[in-house]
């Protein structure tokens, strides 16, 4: 019983990350309304209340949801997956999906936080206004984990924390009383119409992750022969839903899947112009060295993974806008290719974050090389498949390619450095390799009807961009 209660005093000083902000009917943008969100990084599923859905008029696609209270009861009902817009403090808004439901949690009760405010140092922290009494509309899960707020100041484990939506406190502290509680512990989606037939998945609110694998739904196979613990999880639903197809090129786009927003990201531009005078000067030393990178970033230019970025283009964009360094890496036991072009995503400007450091990096997909010889000597043929240019061949959104910005000048030291933008998939960024193979994956699946064999051989065989094989047969092979 002692263990109970102390469990007890320990929420009652816990600050939830409760946030008041702007949402809106996406097709009514102009009638936006504000409202209570509870930013939850232990839930996948987002949830809307009824009331607040109703409030803003919007209408949604059944769905019906078996819903378990903290209390242990289990209930199902008839929901509703709704779209909203919510809207940041530069008016800038952004769409996320929500199933809805009845209650989110207790209601609101309004804190005073003068005092609280006086023990950070920020000045951010005055402008912080504590959500006013009544109830929450939203809970918004890890699922949107770029939108989530990040620490920017700490005072033991009280947090002062922001994100594009304005400042927080959230956290534990002797001095805080926060008698808000979740209602909700567990969600089902049982069955829903539309695009969502024959969807299930089990959501456990900073509980337990199940299906434990993330790519199936009976809690215990393994995904590429690994198991994922709860952040890769997480980490791989969000690379998933950053993909989709787009059917004008024939290449998959991906968003990148960032835990931390990327307007954080320091100034750049002299880091990146310093790195690229000192690989120049590296590489003047050596001709072939010099004209193998030339010959490198002009093929990427010719194939379209990268482009000219216009001076006005960086003018009128109004996003986050970040470069990135590159240089040379040398591979001397190589004949064909002895020297690379490497973008360091993972540098760092002094004091300040890298490109990686906002970035998830998502589960390991590869399958168990041991098993992959194995079927490779099984039969009588073998054979070996090769993804060609694969990171090359996954696209990337103009938002995503602004923040992989490099300066260029072919050489040509005398000229004032060009501003170009990767527009696919950088081997050098943290969540390349998930990427890839979840891409990888998605188009066996897709095409497992018309080719199941072709299809079960990529997802079991494929180790990276090789895919080596063997068939009982020269005509099947």
């Amino acid at each position: 019983m002692t263990g109970v209660n102390d469990q007890e005093r320990e929420d009652g000083s816990t600050l939830l990350q409760l946030q008041t902000m702007k949402v809106a009917n996406p097709k009514r943008k102009g009638s936006a309304i504000r409202a209570v969100g509870m930013w939850d990084p232990g839930s996948t599923l987002s949830f809307i209340t009824f009331a607040l859905a109703k409030e803003l008029k919007i209408e949604g696609v059944p769905v019906e949801l078996e819903i378990c209270t903290v209390c242990g009861k289990i209930t199902k009902i008839n929901s509703k997956k709704y779209s909203i817009y919510l809207i940041d403090t530069n008016g800038q808004d952004v769409q996320i999906e929500v199933l809805g439901i009845e209650t989110i949690s207790t209601d609101v009760e309004a804190i005073d936080l003068t005092e609280i405010k006086k023990m950070f140092n920020s000045k951010e922290a005055i402008e912080i206004e504590s959500p006013k009494s009544g109830s929450v509309g939203l809970l918004i899960g890890f699922s949107y984990a770029a939108f989530h707020p990040a620490k920017i100041e700490e005072v033991g484990h009280l947090l002062l924390m922001k994100n594009r939506f304005g400042n927080i406190i959230a956290g534990s502290h002797p001095s805080v009383i926060e008698t808000t509680k979740k209602v909700v512990k567990h969600a089902t989606v049982l069955h829903s119409s539309g695009s969502f037939e024959e969807f299930q998945s089990i959501e456990s609110l900073g509980v337990a992750c199940s299906p434990k694998c993330g790519g199936c739904r009976c809690g215990r196979c393994q995904t590429g022969g690994k198991n994922m613990t709860i952040v890769e999880e997480k980490e791989y639903e969000l690379i998933k839903q950053g993909l989709s197809f787009n059917e004008a090129t024939g290449k998959w786009r991906a968003n990148y899947p960032y835990v931390v927003d990327p307007r954080y990201l320091p100034e750049s531009r002299k880091f990146a112009y310093a790195t690229l005078m000192s690989t120049e000067k590296r590489l003047a030393k050596n001709p072939l060295y010099a004209d193998t990178y030339r010959s490198q970033i002009a093929d990427m230019l010719k194939r379209g993974v990268a482009r000219k970025v216009s001076d006005k283009e960086l003018q009128e964009y109004t996003g986050t806008k970040f470069y990135i360094s590159h240089h040379d890496v040398m591979n001397p036991r190589s004949v064909s290719t002895p020297m690379r072009v490497v973008f360091n995503s993972s540098a760092r400007t002094k004091g300040g974050m890298s490109l990686n450091d906002c970035l998830a990096k998502g589960p390991c997909l590869l399958n168990e090389l041991l098993g992959i010889l194995m079927r490779f000597r099984q039969e009588r043929f073998a054979f070996i498949g090769d993804v060609s240019k694969m990171f090359h061949s996954i696209e990337i959104p103009v938002h995503d390619q602004m923040t992989h910005l490099f300066f260029w000048r072919d050489m040509q030291l005398n000229k004032n450095p060009e501003t170009f933008a990767m527009t696919a998939l950088n081997m050098g960024d943290k969540p390349a390799s998930a990427i890839a193979q979840t891409a990888l994956r998605m188009t066996a699946e897709e095409a497992a009807e018309n080719f199941p064999e072709a299809s079960k051989m990529i997802k079991k065989n494929s180790y990276m961009d090789d895919i080596p094989a063997s068939t009982e047969s020269r005509n099947l092979g």
